[in-house]
């Protein structure tokens, strides 16, 4: 009765970990994270920071950078270019 129980709750933990999780724009982000969503580099997002540049970011505590989801989407529309060359 024992293995069974075990199977079963074996079972429910890895449908639970199968499940994808759904994304919401209010998510938070590190900088790993939000480098890693828009294929820059860490550097990158400190420096555009620094000269003001970028996605909108926000101060978590005193050292803590974050972006939210939602931000850094609107800015990738914002900077996406298209080619008017023939």
């Amino acid at each position: 009765m024992k293995n069974n129980a075990l199977s079963v709750a074996n079972n429910t933990t890895v449908s639970d970990h199968s499940k994808k999780r759904e994304y919401s724009p209010d998510d938070l982000l590190t900088e790993a994270e939000a480098a890693d969503a828009l294929t820059l580099s860490v550097g990158t997002l400190r420096n555009w920071r620094c000269l003001r540049r970028g996605p909108i970011f926000r101060k978590v505590g005193l050292r803590c950078v974050r972006y939210r989801r939602g931000d850094l989407e609107t800015f990738q529309l914002i900077v996406t270019n298209t080619s008017t060359a023939p």
